[in-house]
């Protein structure tokens, strides 16, 4: 696909969200502010896997399977760490939830349609679902338990260092088994699955820390 193409698809999506931006009010601005960060990290992370690809001489299922989650968890975690390290005195687990979650579905929403345009804008509707169950979920529930685990770790963790390779560790190890899933011809159903699954486990979690938040 002409790389114009890409960057028009990002205008697109990012210029009306930027505007609404300004009109909302303190509570939605950050919602927006990390759902724009994430699709702008989705370019950004277009741009370095290009070049990582080319550069390393492999091949496409291998490195989507091992070298583009780490570049992607690892753009994703950046402004995270910014925010509940840098600007959070006392950051907010549930907050720092919806944040990372932002990140992700901001990530997957570019993500989707240009790989929905790069196919020639000919996928059925089945395929959109899939996608947008599948990765849309997959990036959200990566960049969730990143700002749930950063938080965490910056509230009570005593070796930040170590939880925080944790962290990464886990969700690079996610991400690359759901892209190892999804390209796979037998298991491809429970790629797809498998973000739906792992939603439905981390509701409870999310319904509790909401309680908490209520009661405080």
């Amino acid at each position: 696909m002409d790389q114009n193409v890409t960057y028009n698809i990002f205008l697109f999506i990012f210029i009306p969200l930027l505007l609404t931006l300004l009109f909302a009010d303190k509570k939605s601005k950050k919602t927006f502010g990390f759902l724009l960060i994430g699709i702008s990290l989705c370019l950004l992370a277009s741009e370095l896997n290009s070049v990582l690809l080319s550069l390393l001489g492999r091949d496409f299922f291998y490195y989507s399977t091992t070298i583009s989650p780490i570049v992607e968890e690892i753009l994703k975690a950046i402004p995270l760490l910014f925010t509940i390290f840098v600007i959070y005195d006392e950051p907010d687990i549930r907050d720092c939830l919806s944040l990372g979650l932002a990140i992700g579905i901001g990530f997957s929403i570019f993500e989707n349609i240009v790989l929905y345009f790069q196919s020639g804008a000919t996928e059925s509707m089945l395929w959109a679902l899939a996608r947008g169950m599948g990765a849309g979920l997959m990036h959200g529930i990566c960049s969730g338990a990143m700002g749930f685990g950063i938080c965490f770790v910056k509230k009570y963790g005593k070796s930040r260092l170590y939880g925080l390779v944790g962290i990464l560790t886990s969700t690079v190890i996610y991400h690359g088994f759901y892209n190892l899933l999804v390209q796979s011809e037998q298991f491809k159903i429970f790629g797809i699955l498998l973000p739906i699954i792992t939603s439905v486990v981390f509701l409870p979690i999310n319904s509790l820390y909401s309680k908490k938040g209520e009661k405080q």
